[in-house]
């Protein structure tokens, strides 16, 4: 029997949400392994684009400007990012990455489980005994 293109379809969401859950247990694991929130760890990822905009963030996250700079000011205490007046336009911040984070990543394929995180449906491979 033939897929049709409605299951097909289907098939293709149910992916895109299982990377989806892996990416935010990926996101998780990182956050708690640096010592941070996944809020905090958000923002990290953001500032690390070029053109990051707490307003634009804020909005994007359905947040309060309040939240952002709180997140912000988090950050700035522990030396993770650094903020100075852009050159064109002193009104204007820019944000950049301090490099004091460094965090050992474990492989892809064996993120670490979090106790609230999605679990991968992906059966494991186990070792062949000898």
């Amino acid at each position: 029997m033939a897929a049709t293109p409605t299951t097909l379809a289907h098939d293709a969401i149910a992916n895109l949400q299982r990377l989806t859950d892996l990416f935010q247990a990926r996101r998780a694991a990182l956050a708690l392994a640096a010592g941070l929130t996944e809020q905090q760890w958000e923002v990290l990822e953001r500032i690390a684009t070029e053109h990051f905009m707490p307003s634009l963030f804020a909005r994007h996250r359905a947040s309060s400007a309040a939240a952002v700079s709180r997140l912000i000011r988090q950050l700035l205490d522990k030396r993770l990012v650094s903020v100075s007046a852009r050159a064109h336009d002193g009104r204007q911040r820019q944000y950049v990455l301090t490099g004091a984070l460094s965090t050992p990543c474990a492989p892809i394929d064996n993120p670490p489980s979090t106790p609230s995180g999605p679990r991968s449906t992906r059966p494991r491979s186990r070792p062949s005994s000898p």
